[in-house]
């Protein structure tokens, strides 16, 4: 089967935190990623059966691959319209956004849903309701 969609991404590392650019490629129904477009063993790929996305607040144009008892990945397109072909071909295999709907005009994140927003909380101590931001 051949790659629907192929794009340089950031990747967040699980140990080393930091954010390192990688190669990514969507094959069946999961992601691979490698070192570089040149390289031909991938580093690891990212499984997406169970699967869901969401905003990703600490970079720009950023997500997460969420499965509920697996490794949530962080991934960071180079740019909106990379953004944008990742969101849509992973729609099409059934990765669906969580959250909000109708984003992309409001430049938040392309997709037809989101997890990211405000939240009124009730303080447990004093009372009162206080506006909080959830990403």
């Amino acid at each position: 089967m051949s790659a629907k969609q192929a794009s340089y991404m950031l990747k967040q590392g699980a140990i080393n935190t930091g954010w390192k650019k990688r190669w990514f490629v969507l094959e069946g129904q999961g992601i691979a990623y490698y070192k570089d477009a040149k390289s031909s063993k991938p580093l690891g790929v990212i499984p997406l059966d169970g699967c869901f996305l969401e905003k990703d607040m600490s970079k720009e144009h950023a997500f997460r691959v969420v499965h509920p008892e697996r490794r949530i990945f962080h991934l960071a397109p180079l740019s909106a319209e990379s953004l944008e072909e990742w969101v849509r071909a992973l729609d099409n295999i059934n990765v669906k956004m969580q959250g909000k709907s109708n984003l992309m005009h409001e430049n938040v994140m392309t997709s037809q849903h989101l997890r990211a927003g405000y939240l009124n909380k009730r303080g447990h101590i004093q009372k009162n309701w206080k506006k909080r931001c959830c990403a």
